[in-house]
């Protein structure tokens, strides 16, 4: 795709199709298999805003702050959870976790309000499910994060809630929790 650099004042409007990938600039969470390269000390390439303003169509991009929110973190994988906490706080966010266990994640959300929360589906040997159930009876919104790609891997009462497959990138986290605040 060309690139054309616009006149000074000049209206553009471009389509979110045309819209290419920042490639290395774009941080994508690995999955399990992918821990092993993952070199301590790397810096990162880009803020969070630049990777989120990249993956979202320019009118979709506004210039205020997010409002202070609160997210719950529930990701097992201490290298995943370290680079998204880093991500949403990075982004404004204010980050409960991250917690690796149902149990700590139950009892964050006794000790905490949360605005939404990320959960991972597989936590060590359990289901995130219980954490789910507890957001749904407080009315909090979430994303679940999944290696897994069969639907059927949630409960059906739990099927309405949006899922990333994993790897995925901290934009798409961002996009899926702006998504939730506006519906």
């Amino acid at each position: 795709m060309e690139h054309k650099t616009p006149a000074p004042g000049a209206h553009v409007e471009q389509e979110f199709s045309q819209l290419e990938p920042p490639g290395d600039d774009l941080r994508t969470l690995p999955n399990s298999a992918q821990i092993a390269a993952i070199q301590p000390g790397r810096g990162h390439k880009s803020t969070l805003a630049e990777q989120y303003e990249s993956a979202v169509a320019p009118t979709d991009v506004t210039s205020e702050p997010i409002a202070p929110r609160t997210i719950l973190l529930v990701e097992d994988n201490w290298p995943v959870s370290a680079e998204l906490k880093l991500s949403l706080e990075d982004f404004g966010y204010s980050v409960c976790g991250p917690a690796a266990s149902v149990a700590e994640a139950l009892d964050l959300l006794q000790q905490s309000d949360v605005d939404a929360a990320v959960l991972d589906i597989q936590l060590a040997d359990e289901k995130v499910f219980p954490v789910a159930e507890r957001l749904e009876q407080r009315q909090v919104p979430y994303i679940f994060l999944s290696g897994y790609s069969d639907p059927s891997a949630v409960p059906p009462h739990l099927q309405h809630r949006p899922r990333l497959s994993k790897p995925t990138t901290a934009a798409a986290i961002l996009k899926g929790l702006a998504d939730l605040f506006v519906h």
